[in-house]
């Protein structure tokens, strides 16, 4: 987890400032916010894997 954001700064800010940021007509995200959800991203999956799929080798089945 620890390389996952250490390499986060390489997406570019170049990348980011021609991204569609929009979300519907008057709101746009601001450029520094990206990288913030990359992280709350990353977080969420660790937190899928650790807590949620414990102890269950193929994952959360499709039949609940």
């Amino acid at each position: 987890m620890t390389h996952v954001i250490m390499t986060q700064p390489t997406f570019g800010s170049s990348q980011i400032e021609k991204m569609d940021r929009h979300l519907g007509p008057k709101f746009q995200i601001p450029e520094c916010y990206i990288d913030v959800f990359l992280s709350i991203a990353i977080l969420c999956i660790c937190i899928y894997e650790r807590i949620i799929v414990t102890k269950h080798e193929e994952g959360v089945t499709i039949i609940l």
